[in-house]
């Protein structure tokens, strides 16, 4: 599990701070989610907070730092996507 989970929300809401009044960082930050899905996935998307791994400590939302299993995943749903095509993804609910 991720040890830096506190420095990433720091990290990102440092970045949300100067954007809020920074029409050019704002448009920057827009153009590198467009270019990269895994820039947005990984500055920008936030997940639940498993109870199981997480302590009291943590907060209830979480960033969502992708395994390298989930970033391939990303990956081949993302050129399919790009591409029009269709993609068989096998998977458990665990995933």
């Amino acid at each position: 599990m991720q040890d830096n989970i506190k420095e990433i929300l720091v990290e990102r809401v440092k970045l949300l701070e100067k954007a809020k009044n920074n029409k050019q960082l704002q448009n920057i930050e827009i153009e590198m989610c467009k270019r990269d899905i895994l820039y947005f996935f990984k500055e920008y998307l936030y997940t639940d907070k498993n109870s199981s791994l997480y302590d009291e400590t943590y907060p209830d939302v979480l960033p969502f730092i992708p395994y390298p299993y989930q970033v391939e995943c990303i990956k081949e749903v993302w050129d399919s996507i790009m591409k029009g095509e269709s993609v068989f993804i096998e998977k458990s609910r665990q995933m």
